[in-house]
């Protein structure tokens, strides 16, 4: 890591960001850096600027029905959402899948 990798940790730490830690020889998970007063041991131990978390992909659902007792269901604003409009099936539903 050079100088200003470390600076930019150190500042993130003064600005309040979360850091992380682990140990150059052992590897494995970050974990928390939750010292009040830090004890830089570059040497030994890697540190980063806690990355965001990605928040999941949010796919809404569209229920499709036709006149005739057909139901279908398709992802919205596909293709196949915008095909069952153009056949004037009626929008019955639109949900989260995870719900």
């Amino acid at each position: 890591m050079n100088t200003e990798s470390k600076i930019a940790v150190m500042s993130a730490y003064v600005d309040g960001d979360m850091i992380e830690y682990r140990n150059k020889t052992v590897g494995g998970d970050w974990s928390p850096y939750t010292k009040t007063v830090p004890l830089w041991d570059w040497p030994h131990y890697d540190y980063r600027i806690k990355p965001e978390e990605k928040k999941p992909k949010t796919l809404m659902i569209e229920i499709w029905a036709d006149g005739m007792g057909r139901i279908c269901e398709c992802i919205a604003g596909t293709r196949a959402s915008k095909f069952y409009r153009g056949l004037g099936w009626e929008l019955i539903l639109t949900r989260d899948p995870y719900v």
